[in-house]
C-alpha cells in the first residue's frame, strides 16, 4: 500500500467520523428534534388535511350545532359526542377538527409569507448599511429608528381597518412592519464580516461590491438570517391571530385559529373547548417554531451560548 492510498483512507475515515459526529450532534439536541419534528408534523397535517378528514371546513349544518368532543362521551356519557365529529362542532355546525387542520394552513402560510417579505427588506437594508457604512448607514439607521418608533399592533390595526381585513392585506401589512429585526441583526453581522480576510482578498482582485455582497457576505450571514426568520415567523403568526381575533384580520369563513377564538368567545362558559383547542394549536405551533430556531442557533453557532 502506497502513502497516497493511506492518505486517501485517512481522509475517508476522517470524513466519515465528521458525518457521524454531526449526525449525533443533531440527534442529541432536543430543542432541534422536538421543534423540527413538531413543525414538520404540523406542515404535513396542513398539506394533507383533505386526506385526514372527510368534512368540508366551510359546510354548515345547523342540525349538528355545538356537538361536544369525543371525550364527553367517555367522561360525561353525552350521547351527542361521537367519532363522526371527534373534536365536536362549532355554533354553525362545522366540524372543529377539520377547521383546526385547515387553520394550520393559514397560520403557516402567513408566517412563511410575512418572513419572506420582511427578510428581503430587512436583509437588504442591513447588509447595505453594514457594508457601505457612512451616509448609507446613517440613512438606513434613521429608517430603522423611524420604524421602531411605530407600534406594530396599532399601525397594523389602522391600516387593516382602512383597507378592510383580508388574508392578503394582513400578510402585506405584517411583511412591511416586521423587517426591523432583520435589518439590525444583518447590519451587525455584516460589520463583523466585511473586515475578514476573504472579503479583503475579493476586493484586492477587483470584485465588484455587488459580487462581494452576493458571494461573500450573504452566505456568511445565512446562519443569523435563519435564526431571525424563525423568531419573526412566530411573531407573525401571533400577530395574525391577534388581528383575526379582533375581527380585523382573516375574515369568515376562513378557518383561522385567531378567528376561531373570536367566534368561540360567547361559548366560553358553555363550551370552553371551543377556545381551548385553537389556543393549544396556536401555542404548539409557536412553541415548535421557537424550539427549532433555538436548536438551529445552538447547532450552527454553539460558541454563542454559555
Amino acid at each position: 500500500m502506497t502513502a497516497t492510498d493511506t492518505s486517501t483512507e485517512d481522509e475517508i475515515r476522517s470524513a466519515a467520523n465528521k458525518r457521524r459526529s454531526m449526525i449525533s450532534r443533531y440527534l442529541g439536541h432536543y430543542s432541534l428534534i422536538i421543534g423540527g419534528g413538531g413543525l414538520l408534523l404540523l406542515i404535513l397535517v396542513a398539506v394533507f388535511a383533505p386526506l385526514i378528514t372527510w368534512h368540508d371546513p366551510y359546510l354548515q349544518d345547523l342540525s349538528s350545532r355545538r356537538i361536544p368532543p369525543i371525550w364527553h362521551a367517555w367522561f360525561y356519557d353525552n350521547p351527542k359526542a361521537g367519532w363522526l365529529h371527534p373534536l365536536g362542532t362549532d355554533p354553525l355546525g362545522r366540524d372543529y377538527f377539520t377547521r383546526l387542520l385547515y387553520g394550520a394552513r393559514i397560520s403557516l402560510f402567513v408566517g412563511l409569507a410575512v418572513v419572506a417579505i420582511s427578510s428581503v427588506i430587512g436583509t437588504t437594508l442591513g447588509i447595505l448599511a453594514g457594508y457601505f457604512g457612512g451616509r448609507v448607514d446613517m440613512v438606513i439607521s434613521f429608517i430603522v429608528t423611524t420604524r421602531l418608533a411605530m407600534p406594530v399592533v396599532l399601525v397594523a390595526l389602522a391600516i387593516v381597518a382602512i383597507f378592510d381585513g383580508s388574508l392578503q392585506v394582513v400578510i402585506l401589512v405584517l411583511g412591511f412592519l416586521l423587517w426591523d429585526r432583520f435589518a439590525v441583526v444583518m447590519r451587525s453581522v455584516t460589520l463583523q464580516i466585511k473586515h475578514q480576510e476573504f472579503v479583503t482578498a475579493a476586493k484586492a482582485v477587483g470584485c465588484s461590491n455587488l459580487r462581494i455582497i452576493l458571494t461573500e457576505i450573504l452566505p456568511n450571514v445565512a446562519n443569523s438570517l435563519i435564526i431571525v426568520a424563525t423568531i419573526e415567523m412566530a411573531v407573525a403568526i401571533i400577530y395574525e391571530a391577534s388581528l383575526s381575533f379582533l375581527g380585523l384580520g382573516v375574515q369568515p369563513p376562513l378557518p383561522s385559529w385567531g378567528l376561531m377564538l373570536a367566534e368561540a368567545r360567547p361559548e366560553i362558559f358553555f363550551a370552553s373547548w371551543m377556545i381551548t383547542l385553537p389556543g393549544i394549536a396556536l401555542f404548539l405551533l409557536v412553541l415548535f417554531v421557537n424550539l427549532l430556531g433555538d436548536g438551529v442557533r445552538d447547532i450552527t453557532a454553539p460558541e454563542g451560548r454559555a
